[in-house]
C-alpha cells in the first residue's frame, strides 16, 4: 500500500476553494469551529471534519496543517462530538 504523495490540480482548487470559504467563516465568527451539520454551509462542516480525520490519521499535507492553524484552527473538538 503507498499513498498518494502529489494531489491533483482539481483538488487543490477544491481544497483552497474550501479553505477560502473557511476564512470567511473565521472572519464572520472570529473562531473555525465549524459544525459537522453547520445548516449555512453543510459542505464546510463536512471538510472542516475531513481535515482533522486527516491530521488525526497523519495524512495532512504540512503545508495545508500550517494554513489552517494560521486561522487558529481547532484540530480536536473534545466535548464537541457529533450528533
Amino acid at each position: 500500500y503507498e499513498k498518494k504523495a502529489s494531489f491533483t490540480v482539481q483538488q487543490h482548487k477544491k481544497w483552497d476553494e474550501m479553505y477560502s470559504q473557511l476564512v470567511e467563516f473565521h472572519r464572520t465568527n472570529g473562531h473555525c469551529k465549524v459544525p459537522y451539520n453547520y445548516e449555512s454551509n453543510p459542505s464546510l462542516g463536512r471538510w472542516v471534519s475531513t481535515q482533522r480525520v486527516a491530521f488525526k490519521r497523519g495524512d495532512n499535507h504540512k503545508e495545508r496543517q500550517k494554513r489552517l492553524e494560521e486561522l487558529n484552527f481547532v484540530w480536536c473538538m473534545k466535548g464537541n462530538p457529533r450528533p
